[in-house]
């Protein structure tokens, strides 16, 4: 194995195997404070106020305000607060995106509701749909809405709310047509409804604004956001200023570009910044600059619901890399066809233009024939990307079939996947690393085969792969000649990690792998311990005892702290397996060395549980 000097991390690998280290004083204090019962039942439910579940939301829990919603809300629709909590119920789905548990409870409307209760519950329906991406069919549902509220009419108390009611189904409507891509619906239905309603609030105004942008009517976009100073009007304006020519494309950028300062990384903003700036750049003929900001564009996570402003999608970034590589190639007098030279000028071009001979690489592998040209672009295309801290635009490029994409995730030649893995599991997308990952048994340069065993072992457990992550620290165990306490700490993490999902049986297993590579005392006393972690999860209750006891009795007799803590274990272990009388005698072993009150008094409710007869055989 080879040796690697000590000192601070010097590879990704390293860093993130110090920081997932637990260490053992921190186990153990967390053992002793918080002791949980074994068997613990998870709660049962209970019913709440709807101050309850707002104060959860407030405090930026909704899947817990979702849960007391569930709880607590009547199960029939006849009852007077059921609609109360079923609005409380939309508030939490829409915090959390849940459009398609929405439509699924919608999709047939319980009995015992009024009619302006139905109305209510299909609006939100409608909404869902079109957060989901289904702009058809949420105008199919706000048609019947519209028709339905046409028909009935309105007492003339109620009539100023159905006029509102149906001037917000038609905005949705023209929300629909955009998410549909019908703009030339989505002006018409702008320019009916100003004449109708002659609305002057903010919120129309950034409606109209966006749709007449889709539609190419820029002047008239301008006129509706003009006395506007959101960040989103100032975008749109900045759009709609470009394409009527009120500025010039370089003013253009520069106002985009300080706009963007101000903004979260992941703001829908952000991405239509950019896409305003690529859109300025195509006005100048500059395709190294619009591959820059649809590039940028494309790697902003915006929510999947916001639409974009402008075009900026895959098929835009593919076309931008062809103008500029044949731009480059105009220059150097290459002939179309003949892709050895375009290869050779992308490379010599690496550091000097690395945008521009990414482009290049780009336009080598959607052109080239011979295999071996597109496999050597392939590599450097992604290096490219990965020098320039883009990795991430490989997983929208690579794409599953897609037709616009550079490729399959099959043409990820296996030296890129290591680095594209990493970006994966940075991005908090673990099964696509997984899928990278996936039978790359040689480690990258500079990496210690253990290393890369464990670190494949984690990216597949957290991944779901458990069957070759178990294979991983077999591996890596197998492999070391030798173990040190800190690789075999680390093994023992990774062993951990499968307790974590329950996958305890693989961990047992594991845990048989190691042990007899273990040396010192207290790892042993760990793996005994954590062996029966796992032994009484799956309900092994005496078989736990045993090895917490046997952890216990290492040293000292089990009266040191961890010996307290183990001995604690086997006792509740005990009384699971119906030994109740080797419980009572583990419990009071312990009570005679705790000297703190609360402590001592715990011990005594334990041991009276045990004297407590056994609950009734149901009849």
């Amino acid at each position: 194995m080879s040796k690697r000097r000590p000192g601070p991390c010097n590879h990704r690998l390293q860093c993130y195997n110090r920081r997932m280290f637990v260490p053992r004083w921190w186990i153990l204090a967390a053992v002793l404070v918080l002791p949980a019962p074994a068997g613990a039942q998870e709660e049962p439910p209970r019913r709440v106020g709807l101050a309850e579940a707002d104060l959860m939301i407030r405090a930026g829990a909704p899947g817990l305000a979702q849960r007391l919603v569930d709880e607590s809300q009547p199960p029939s629709a006849e009852h007077p607060a059921w609609m109360h909590w079923e609005r409380k119920r939309w508030q939490v789905l829409q915090l959390r995106r849940r459009w398609g548990e929405a439509l699924a409870r919608w999709r047939e409307l319980p009995d015992g509701l009024g009619d302006a209760q139905k109305l209510e519950l299909r609006t939100w329906r409608a909404e869902a749909a079109l957060q989901d991406g289904d702009g058809a069919a949420a105008r199919r549902q706000l048609r019947e809405l519209i028709w339905m509220k046409s028909e009935a009419g309105a007492e003339d108390g109620a009539a100023v709310d159905a006029a509102v009611q149906m001037a917000d189904w038609r905005r949705t409507v023209i929300r629909a047509y955009l998410r549909e891509g019908k703009f030339a619906d989505a002006r018409a239905a702008v320019r009916r409804f100003h004449l109708e309603y002659r609305p002057d609030d903010t919120a129309w105004s950034l409606l109209a604004g966006r749709a007449l942008l889709a539609a190419d009517e820029a002047e008239e976009a301008v006129a509706h956001l003009a006395a506007l100073q959101s960040a989103a009007a100032r975008t749109m304006l900045l759009l709609g200023r470009l394409r009527s020519a009120a500025y010039t494309p370089e003013e253009v950028a520069a106002q985009a570009e300080s706009l963007r300062g101000g903004l979260p990384a992941h703001s829908a903003l952000r991405r239509d910044l950019w896409l305003v700036t690529a859109e300025a750049a195509l006005a100048q003929n500059d395709f190294a600059a619009r591959v820059e900001a649809l590039e940028m564009a494309l790697l902003v996570d915006a929510p999947p619901e916001s639409l974009p402003l402008a075009a900026g999608g895959v098929a835009e970034l593919l076309d931008a890399y062809s103008g500029l590589a044949v731009q480059d190639a105009n220059v150097l007098y290459l002939v179309d066809g003949d892709y050895a030279p375009w290869l050779d000028a992308a490379l010599a071009q690496r550091k000097t233009s690395p945008t521009g001979a990414r482009a290049m690489f780009a336009h080598v592998i959607r052109r080239a024939e011979q295999q071996q040209l597109r496999r050597t672009a392939h590599t450097h295309f992604l290096f490219s990307l990965s020098a320039a801290g883009r990795a991430g635009l490989a997983f929208a490029l690579y794409g599953e079939g897609g037709g616009d994409a550079l490729g399959g995730a099959g043409d990820i030649p296996l030296v890129a996947r290591y680095e594209l893995a990493e970006v994966a599991v940075a991005a908090g997308d673990p099964k696509r690393a997984t899928m990278l990952l996936r039978g790359l048994v040689t480690p990258p340069p500079e990496v210690a085969a253990l290393d890369w065993n464990l670190r494949r072992a984690q990216i597949g457990v957290y991944g779901g792969d458990f069957t070759h992550a178990a294979q991983a620290v077999a591996q890596a165990v197998a492999d070391a000649e030798t173990l040190d306490e800190k690789q075999i700490d680390r093994v023992l993490q990774v062993i951990f990690d499968f307790q974590k999902v329950e996958e305890h049986e693989t961990a047992l297993n594991l845990m048989e792998k190691i042990a007899p590579r273990i040396t010192l005392v207290q790892q042993r006393r760990e793996l005994l311990y954590w062996t029966a972690q796992s032994e009484s999860a799956i309900g092994r209750h005496a078989r736990a005892a045993e090895l917490y006891l046997r952890s216990a009795m290492m040293k000292d007799e089990g009266l040191d702290r961890w010996g307290q803590s183990a001995r604690f274990r086997a006792a509740e272990e005990l009384a699971a397996a119906r030994l109740a009388g080797d419980a009572r005698l583990v419990y009071e072993s312990i009570l005679r060395g705790v000297k703190e009150p609360a402590a001592r008094a715990g011990l005594r409710r334990r041991l009276e549980k045990l004297h407590l007869p056994p609950p009734p055989a149901a009849e």
